[in-house]
């Protein structure tokens, strides 16, 4: 399996250093290159902490309630479960951080996976940075325990039953043997 993708619909470069089934399901850790305006819309997930590290440049991280933390390098924050996040590059230099998933979670690298996938393809909302196949969008969700904040909270539900009809129908195999094989 590949172990460097191209996101360009999140203008970021991930190398999986470490994966959830080489861990034993005790971290997913990835190295990410964050480039100039790189970013991803806020979320939280349920079952995991993610903790972000600057190796080089600037990180904004946009946390819950307007909460904003700048990170530069030898930086860290922990992002516990059920914390909304976000990050953004806002600067004109590249940012490399490293992110830690405690516990593992394949879901999530999978999806990381699938999401890179569909965006190198066309298949994204450029502007929401997100698949424009709802049915892809809520089996990545899904998959990888990403939750929407605030005003997106009450399409939580929905998304999760158009999961599990996508699961049904093949969708999510078909996007695992595509993008995660």
């Amino acid at each position: 399996m590949t172990r460097t993708i191209h996101n360009p619909a999140l203008r970021s470069t991930i190398t999986f250093l470490t994966t959830a089934k080489e861990s034993h399901g005790a971290i997913t850790e990835l190295e990410v290159m964050v480039m100039p305006g790189g970013k991803n819309p806020p979320h939280y997930h349920k079952t995991y902490d993610e903790a972000f590290e600057v190796i080089e440049g600037v990180l904004r991280l946009d946390l819950k309630q307007g909460l904003r933390r700048e990170l530069s390098a030898g930086q860290s924050y922990v992002v516990k479960a059920g914390e909304v996040h976000s990050f953004l590059n806002e600067t004109p230099q590249p940012a490399r951080i490293r992110t830690r998933i405690v516990p593992g979670n394949e879901g999530f690298e999978n999806s990381v996976r699938i999401l890179a996938g569909l965006a190198l393809e066309g298949l994204n909302n450029n502007r929401l940075k997100v698949p424009r196949s709802l049915r892809q969008l809520a089996v990545c969700l899904a998959m990888s325990d990403t939750w929407l904040p605030g005003v997106l909270s009450p399409f939580n539900l929905p998304l999760r039953l158009l999961a599990r009809f996508a699961r049904r129908r093949g969708i999510e195999n078909a996007l695992l043997l595509r993008y995660a094989p």
